[in-house]
């Protein structure tokens, strides 16, 4: 299990990336927009000749009122965005993320459905559609289950330090998502919040199967 506002800075801290997402050698937040819209820079080193990076818009919409789902869209920016990338992106060649479509369900306090879906040409003229589309679905599987899994260790460490704190020998965790969501209270007390007024009018349910993450994926080499 694991609380969703930590899943949301799993997801949230683009520069904590490279920490647990497979093959991700860097990634950095070059513009924000607002703190549900950001520009980010990242990279994907998926063998020793192929690096490929990308300048991603990212954009969050709320529709837990009205259809009880939070939906993340994705997209290049492309080549020319008047954005100022790191150093490290000098002379890495751009992939193109057509289109990202993320949907989180909430289903309990600790428990949600994720679909996505992704359009994506990784520009390599000598890989076929095929092989592009089974790299897209094992990449986007395994980003998607580590991240449920480092959200998972962020929630434990979170209810061992609050079980040190309620027997008067507290010691804050050394957990970087714990530590950035203490840093800015603003975005994450608004989140939590968020999901807090949802399951007040919605409740918590869905069954089991339900309650697992799910993807689907689409890709394009051509």
């Amino acid at each position: 299990e694991a609380e969703l506002t930590h899943a949301v800075a799993v997801s949230y801290e683009a520069d904590l990336w490279p920490r647990w997402a497979p093959l991700c050698s860097g990634a950095e937040v070059v513009n924000t927009l607002s703190p549900l819209e950001r520009v980010i820079w990242v990279q994907f080193d998926l063998g020793p000749v192929l690096r490929r990076g990308a300048v991603l818009h990212w954009s969050l919409s709320d529709s837990l009122a009205e259809r009880q789902s939070l939906l993340i869209l994705g997209a290049s920016l492309g080549e020319g965005c008047d954005v100022t990338l790191p150093p490290a992106a000098a002379g890495v060649a751009l992939a193109d993320f057509r289109a990202v479509k993320i949907l989180i369900s909430p289903r309990a306090r600790r428990a949600a459905r994720i679909r996505w879906v992704a359009n994506v040409d990784l520009r390599v003229p000598s890989m076929p559609s095929s092989m592009v589309t089974t790299v897209t679905k094992k990449i986007g599987g395994a980003i998607l289950n580590l991240l449920v899994r480092e959200a998972q260790k962020a929630t434990r460490e979170a209810d061992a330090e609050n079980a040190g704190h309620a027997a008067g020998e507290w010691t804050p965790s050394e957990n970087p998502h714990l530590r950035r969501a203490s840093e800015h209270p603003e975005f994450y007390e608004k989140t939590g919040k968020l999901f807090e007024r949802h399951f007040e009018f919605f409740g918590e349910g869905g069954s089991e199967s339900e309650d697992s993450s799910s993807y689907a994926s689409t890709s394009s080499g051509s």
